[in-house]
């Protein structure tokens, strides 16, 4: 990933952040799982978790391959 930054130290910053806000959006993806469903088991939570890393990796193949 390219950042318009001079120094070893910005970048650093911007790609930490980056980082942060990846398990924001992880925190939040999990929070709404649970608040949606109202009842929902660890096991249930992890599949539903694992199918939507799962269409996320295909789609970002997809997204590599297509003219």
């Amino acid at each position: 990933m390219a950042y318009p930054c001079h120094t070893f130290a910005e970048k650093q910053r911007i790609m930490n952040n980056d980082r942060g806000q990846s398990l924001i959006t992880k925190y939040v993806w999990v929070i709404d799982t649970i608040y949606r469903r109202r009842k929902i088991s660890f096991k249930e939570l992890n599949e539903l978790w694992l199918r939507k890393e799962i269409a996320g990796i295909i789609n970002r193949m997809n997204s590599m391959y297509t003219v």
